[in-house]
């Protein structure tokens, strides 16, 4: 009984307890506003200072360079240069947090870039679909990866087994996203609310063009 109580029903008394205290905080702010944070370029720059100060800089870089990836692949297939891009992909170095100043700058620079705007070099862009799916896998997916997300073990393991039954898509990736946003809009996006210095952009959301 008790084992049933602490499987079932504790994880929903704590959302509960976690929603009503972000109540006050987030003032009748909702996900479709969170989305329009993500979505904006100022307010993305701003919320990842956020991530990378609260140490969970893994979902915001797991987020955007999902979306980045997808964007270069589709810019490819229309463009048809997937010719000119050798076979082989050489992954850009991950940043290394040393000190909280020296790594938090090189967050800002690195981890929410493209891997072509991180080398310099457009020709070390991946070649297909395959690698770039394979690359998330192996970096936030997978166990033990060097940016494991906190994601459910259902979710971690039907991504996988999509990836190894020759699913070569980004939409195997769609769970994983959904419980990351929610992760970021639960825990990060209240802390983001509270800083001193956003408060004029929370006054003129769904108002700034500005995409990123």
């Amino acid at each position: 009984v008790c084992n049933h109580f602490c499987v079932t029903w504790l994880p929903v008394f704590w959302h509960l307890i976690a929603e009503h205290r972000m109540k006050p905080i987030l003032q009748g702010r909702t996900k479709q506003h969170f989305q329009e944070v993500l979505n904006n370029e100022d307010m993305a720059a701003t919320f990842r200072e956020t991530l990378a100060r609260d140490l969970c800089i893994e979902n915001g870089m797991f987020y955007y360079q999902l979306q980045r990836l997808q964007r270069e692949f589709d810019w490819e297939r229309r463009n048809s240069t997937l010719s000119t891009i050798p076979d082989q992909y050489s992954e850009p170095p991950t940043p290394k947090i040393t000190t909280p100043k020296s790594g938090f700058q090189q967050l800002l620079r690195m981890s929410w870039a493209s891997p072509s705007s991180v080398s310099g070099n457009p020709r070390r862009e991946m070649r297909n679909k395959e690698d770039r799916v394979q690359l998330l896998l192996r970096k936030y997916i997978r166990p033990n990866a060097p940016y494991e997300l906190n994601i459910t073990s259902s979710c971690r393991t039907q991504t996988i087994e999509r990836f190894m039954a020759g699913e070569y898509s980004f939409d195997i990736f769609e769970q994983a996203k959904e419980e990351v946003v929610d992760l970021m809009f639960r825990n990060s996006f209240p802390k983001w609310c509270q800083r001193p210095d956003i408060q004029p952009m929370l006054a003129s959301l769904r108002k700034s063009p500005n995409q990123v």
